[in-house]
């Protein structure tokens, strides 16, 4: 009898444990819908606190795709907004949290982050090192704004390196993105 009635609460709190889950991976996906209203309403400390929430009540699931996405967006907010040192380390955290995702959209998102950092503290070189990481795992981005942006941001640091015919390149890669092949001989060393 003892054993039937510890298995018949076992069964409960696994069940009670498994709901209080969803609820808080639910309200993770409101508060981050809020969150992107609030960027959408250029009201950036509000979007940033609603970010900070979401990242609370992720705490313990397994949304590291949406983890990894606010940690970027909370980086890009506060780059955005010259609290640069903060935005480092959100960015950082994007990239230990999107490292074993399959599909590498959101481990892009944070190097280029980490290149903005650097473009912007004039620093070329660091940038450019930051922006041409996605260039070893482009084929693994699914979002093609995402590759479309990695091919933007190293054609403004191919520009400031004085690398005009790279720059152009890339430029014409970041319009059109279902060529971007070309430019993965870069990877291999190879002139482009």
């Amino acid at each position: 009898m003892r054993r039937g009635f510890l298995f018949v609460i076992f069964v409960l709190l696994w069940i009670g444990l498994g709901s209080c889950s969803r609820y808080h991976s639910g309200r993770a996906e409101s508060l981050y819908q809020q969150a992107l209203e609030m960027e959408e309403l250029h009201i950036p400390d509000s979007a940033i606190v609603l970010y900070r929430q979401v990242l609370k009540q992720l705490d313990g699931t397994e949304n590291a795709e949406l983890e990894a996405s606010i940690y970027n967006r909370l980086g890009d907010l506060l780059l955005d907004h010259n609290i640069y040192e903060t935005a480092w380390d959100t960015y950082t955290q994007a990239l230990k949290v999107s490292q074993n995702l399959p599909d590498k959209s959101n481990l892009s998102h944070a190097y280029r982050g980490m290149g903005k950092y650097h473009y912007l503290y004039k620093n070329p070189d660091s940038a450019l090192f930051y922006f041409e990481k996605p260039l070893a795992f482009l084929d693994q981005i699914a979002d093609r704004e995402e590759r479309s942006s990695v091919y933007n941001n190293l054609s403004s640091a191919y520009k400031q390196h004085n690398d005009l015919a790279r720059a152009l390149q890339c430029n014409a890669a970041a319009l059109s993105p279902v060529s971007y092949t070309h430019l993965r001989a870069h990877e291999t060393g190879r002139n482009l």
